[in-house]
């Protein structure tokens, strides 16, 4: 849905309009954005605990801001300056909207735990898409790119040593 902006740039496809191709891109980031939104819910039972919240927070909102740089570039070349920070304002709205939308369906008894551990599940499948995506997206090619394996496995190692120092 979101035309690969979300690694940084645009698979055009022959087959939709412009109008329809923003709005199937604008559909598709919100609901990414709304579904890790899900992620940051407050409620104690949904998480059963608030430890490493905020690593959470600020991980969305990294991942969150190429984003943002992405869709502005690609929308100031189809829209006016007003649209696009209309449709910006949506995309930044669309997390916190996740997160109060889901504690309050939950609270109101609307979801349950089942409910929450599967909306938990498509986000972490999302994460993983996304960040193993790298490995091809990232080149003009979409080859497999060795030294950005080991640079993950090199991060990857690096935070589980640092998690049992603290």
């Amino acid at each position: 849905m979101s035309s690969g902006i979300e690694h940084g740039h645009i698979h055009h496809h022959t087959n939709h309009g412009m109008a329809n191709s923003i709005w199937t891109l604008m559909a598709g980031l919100f609901l990414h954005a709304f579904l890790e939104g899900t992620l940051l819910a407050k409620e104690p039972s949904l998480t059963g605990h608030h430890h490493g919240s905020e690593t959470l927070l600020i991980g969305i909102i990294l991942h969150k801001i190429p984003e943002a740089f992405a869709l502005v570039a690609v929308l100031l070349g189809r829209l006016s300056k007003n649209k696009v920070f209309f449709l910006l304002i949506i995309f930044a709205l669309a997390s916190p909207f996740g997160m109060l939308s889901t504690e309050l369906l939950y609270v109101q008894a609307f979801i349950g735990r089942d409910t929450i551990d599967i909306l938990f599940g498509l986000v972490a499948g999302g994460f993983l898409h996304i960040s193993t995506m790298i490995f091809f997206e990232s080149s003009p090619q979409h080859q497999f790119q060795l030294h950005k394996m080991l640079i993950i496995f090199f991060a990857a190692a690096l935070a589980i040593f640092t998690e049992y120092l603290i």
